[in-house]
């Protein structure tokens, strides 16, 4: 990777708000775990996970790193990056790292940082609908949607098997969506060899599809990981989605957060 210092960066929306100042590697493998950048005005450094980034590829129009989610306004909640300060880099990481998830939710999906979770659901409008929904509606399965389907450009994952990084997961029973977004927001999982009313809701940022063989595949994600996420009955509510979040913190703990920290499936 090219020194990104002075790189120019802009937020969610696409304005530019700072530069970068540096970057954060791990001193055993040299692998980029997070960037260090500047926010003009602010007179102040924040940390952004490197999944969190997307940066402008060769022959792509414009420049600079662009973030995944945060806004200027949300860079205002993540810790200040102040080394001079000596805080332990553990402490540092966990606070950085739950306050860049806490914005992965709603209209802008969290997902592991360790890979580009993009193309997945990711349309404007991946689902269609001849019905408008009201503003603020709830997150509902699509199979009680009877008026939206999944665009014809997306594929539907319903009865595909999932499979987490060393098996079987279980299955997709269901989509669940945010009818007034028309996006999908998480998958709806009947877990495998267990009761035939277990499941777990699973964001389509952790997803990714494999069209050719019909599968999901969960790459973040041990078998183990996926049962232990909070069960799902009845309606989905906002405290239904933080314990997910949490639960998801909590299994991607350390190194865990960044297994593929170049964006590219793991074929071992």
């Amino acid at each position: 990777m090219p020194d990104l210092a002075g790189t120019p960066a802009a937020d969610a929306d696409g304005r530019f708000f700072g530069e970068v100042f540096g970057a954060l590697a791990e001193a055993d493998t040299g692998l980029i775990r997070y960037l260090d950048l500047d926010v003009h005005g602010a007179g102040r450094h924040v940390l952004v996970p490197i999944g969190h980034v997307r940066m402008a590829r060769t022959g792509e129009a414009g420049s600079g790193v662009t973030l995944r989610a945060a806004t200027v306004s949300d860079l205002a909640a993540i810790p200040s990056y102040e080394p001079h300060l000596g805080t332990p880099m553990d402490e540092t990481q966990r606070e950085v790292l739950a306050a860049h998830s806490r914005l992965f939710s709603g209209e802008k999906y969290y997902a592991h940082p360790a890979y580009d979770h993009s193309g997945l659901y990711a349309g404007e409008h991946a689902l269609r609908s001849a019905l408008t929904s009201p503003a603020g509606a709830d997150l509902v399965p699509v199979s009680q949607l009877p008026d939206h389907q999944v665009a014809d450009e997306e594929q539907d994952i319903r009865g595909w098997p999932v499979v987490a990084k060393d098996g079987a997961a279980g299955e997709v029973e269901d989509l669940v969506a945010d009818p007034a977004a028309l996006k999908v927001r998480y998958a709806l999982v009947r877990l495998e060899d267990e009761a035939p009313h277990s499941h777990v809701l699973l964001p389509v940022g952790f997803l990714e599809i494999e069209g050719e063989a019909g599968r999901v595949r969960v790459p973040a994600l041990r078998a183990a990981d996926v049962r232990a996420l909070p069960r799902q009955s009845g309606p989905i509510r906002r405290a239904d989605e933080d314990e997910v979040r949490a639960a998801l913190d909590r299994v991607l703990d350390g190194r865990r957060r960044f297994d593929r920290p170049d964006f590219r499936r793991d074929v071992r």
